[in-house]
């Protein structure tokens, strides 16, 4: 059966969400067998299988190039696809014309976005627009530049209480 977003919304609190990276097809095919829930098409492919020294240089037409791949294996995971360094700050047209690129041209069947309180009003546009969007905390290594390192930020609520080391 195809996992959904209503799907994984039935999931919450009844048992855990298994997510994982794939950047292609038999990646994604292993994937499936597995019986993970989500797939990530993330931009980490930049560092992990391009040579680039951070996600910073993966392109749009990388993105969809890799989904396009992973979708190809037809998984039951809901699959969703990074949307790159910078993107999502555009204007609002130009940032849902990057998701409809994702979703119409690669296939993916959401979009994570990298950011925090400053993006919630694209996201809540994306939203009502019908684009599944996927919020990312934590660390963020599309801002690798500017934080000069990379370094954790989010937390397990078990974590909130206590200052994180820089």
């Amino acid at each position: 059966m195809k996992t959904t977003t209503h799907t994984l919304r039935k999931l919450k609190g009844q048992r855990p969400i298994a997510a994982v990276t794939a950047y292609d097809a038999i990646t994604a095919r292993y994937a499936n067998e597995a019986g993970v829930d989500m797939i990530l098409v993330g931009d980490s492919v930049g560092n992990t299988l391009l040579g680039f020294e951070n996600t910073v240089a993966v392109t749009l037409e990388m993105m969809c190039h890799h989904t396009a791949a992973v979708m190809r294996s037809k998984p039951a995971a809901l699959v969703a696809a990074d949307v790159p360094f910078g993107e999502a700050h555009y204007d609002f047209e130009r940032v849902l014309g990057a998701c409809q690129r994702l979703m119409q041209e690669a296939g993916a069947e959401a979009v994570k976005i990298e950011g925090g309180a400053s993006l919630a009003p694209t996201v809540a546009r994306l939203t009502e627009a019908g684009v599944p969007v996927w919020g990312h905390i934590g660390l963020k290594p599309q801002q690798v530049y500017s934080l000069g390192r990379y370094r954790k930020f989010g937390g397990s609520p078990a974590e909130a209480g206590h200052k994180q080391p820089h």
